[in-house]
């Protein structure tokens, strides 16, 4: 009988794991690793289009690095206030300190890479 109960118990402890670990819904970019390498040969990221926005919606909110802001530091509301820092940022980003609200995905970080990488252009 005690074996039955351990039998029991272990197919039990079991089926939780399994289900709690199914239950996770990581997204498929969070599990994938971050960018490193040459990861930028076949990425081309655009100042205006994608990295102006995302700067925008992740970093210049009003209790960060907007003009409204007095906790940032800095401003990042404008290519020049932007392309300035870029190689801070990108070590920010990268080491996941930044942003200090919400998260970005791994294809967000590697955009930042890989437009700092490019020389930081206004395009």
């Amino acid at each position: 009988m005690k074996k039955l109960r351990i039998t029991v118990l272990l197919i039990f402890t079991n089926l939780l794991l399994v289900l709690s670990y199914n239950s996770c819904s990581a997204d498929k970019d969070e599990m994938t690793p971050p960018p490193s390498g040459n990861d930028c040969e076949n990425v081309t990221a655009k100042f205006s289009s994608q990295i102006f926005p995302l700067i925008q919606t992740k970093c210049a909110l009003p209790e960060c690095h907007s003009t409204a802001s007095q906790t940032g530091g800095f401003h990042l509301t404008n290519y020049a206030e932007i392309s300035a820092r870029a190689s801070a940022i990108n070590n920010a980003v990268q080491s996941g300190i930044m942003p200090k609200t919400g998260s970005l995905t791994n294809q967000e970080k590697l955009m930042i890479k890989c437009w700092v990488q490019s020389g930081a252009k206004n395009d």
